[in-house]
């Protein structure tokens, strides 16, 4: 790894309110991925919880302030005295339904160094919404760490149990009430597994399966992490992500790197990921997404062998070492523009 000790970035984060033992038990976070990779490289790094945001204004020892996520850490960023380069990552799509949250992300948006996008469809977007020039964006995908060995084609026979798995967190953006309503609408040897971390929704969903019928082909796997992630993802045919929104979800990324093909809505930088190993749908809570479950399980071999195709294209787009680097480029730009 290269040697870039005269580089000092702090990294605002909200998983950095974990403990170490925590985020072990989770799939790595992108900013904690950005985090040790640029220590990797030399980089001067200290991360702070987003609830640190006095730690935040007043940084002044750093070449860089690199706040993720819409929070006060970033409106303080935005508006703190210091001089120095602030970068936001938002790692979301669309604008907040409070007010107030969509006054603090205008700020934001106005008065950040660089805003990081994590796909050109967000890049897009947000430049036409808050008229920023190509200047102050860049794209840099998040990248995801899975063994490249991961990738497995697989099969389904005609009497074979169909496994539909959604993996992230039990929340309503997520919509994880479509995947049950499908469940419902497609045939008995359709099965569903939730794989979480945060169960805000765990008794509305449970609720929902028992009165559509459905609750003894739902498993509430609860969360993993790692091998036991990646096993999952064996086990499954296809990944389900029926989201209001998304930027640009590290999940959908995993999955395909194991050859899994995916249903998710068209929102966010999703469309660039799935690409032809899958199907898209409408993020219309009301829509259904069991008739695109059913077209890739009737295709199955078609679509299984797009995802392997898929995974290939995916491992280098989304590389952590790609996303590394990328920053590290930036945050140079940055230095230099700062001291001239």
């Amino acid at each position: 790894m290269g040697v870039d000790q005269t580089l000092k970035v702090l990294i605002a984060g909200g998983v950095f309110r974990l403990s170490a033992e925590e985020r072990s038990r989770r799939q790595p976070a992108p900013e904690v991925l950005l985090a040790e990779g640029l220590r990797a490289h030399g980089v001067q790094v200290r991360t702070s919880r987003l609830e640190d945001w006095r730690r935040v204004a007043l940084a002044r020892d750093y070449d860089v302030v690199h706040v993720h996520h819409l929070s006060k850490a970033a409106l303080v960023a935005a508006l703190s005295p210091v001089d120095r380069p602030f970068v936001f990552t938002e790692h979301a799509s669309g604008r907040p339904a409070a007010l107030s949250h969509r006054v603090a992300q205008r700020l934001v948006m106005a008065r950040a160094s660089t805003l990081v996008c994590l796909s050109e469809a967000e890049a897009a977007a947000k430049q036409n919404e808050y008229r920023l020039s190509t200047s102050r964006v860049e794209v840099i995908p998040n990248g995801v760490g899975v063994a490249p060995d991961a990738c497995r084609l697989r099969s389904i026979g005609a009497e074979k149990e169909v496994v539909l798995l959604f993996v992230g967190q039990l929340r309503p953006v997520k919509q994880i009430h479509r995947a049950i309503r499908a469940l419902a609408e497609l045939p008995r040897r359709y099965v569903l597994r939730l794989v979480y971390h945060n169960d805000e929704c765990l008794d509305d969903l449970r609720a929902q399966a028992h009165a559509l019928g459905v609750a003894n082909r739902i498993t509430f796997v609860g969360q993993l992490a790692n091998e036991k992630l990646i096993e999952q993802y064996h086990q499954a045919h296809l990944l389900l992500l029926p989201s209001a929104s998304e930027a640009l979800p590290s999940v959908v990324t995993e999955a395909l790197l194991t050859g899994l093909p995916v249903v998710a809505s068209a929102v966010g930088g999703v469309p660039g990921q799935i690409g032809d190993a899958g199907e898209l749908v409408s993020p219309n809570s009301e829509d259904s997404i069991a008739p695109a479950v059913a077209a890739v399980i009737a295709d199955y071999t078609a679509y299984a062998a797009r995802a392997v195709a898929r995974s290939e294209a995916v491992a280098a787009e989304y590389s952590t070492q790609r996303m590394i680097s990328r920053h590290i480029a930036l945050y140079r730009r940055l230095q230099e523009r700062t001291s001239q």
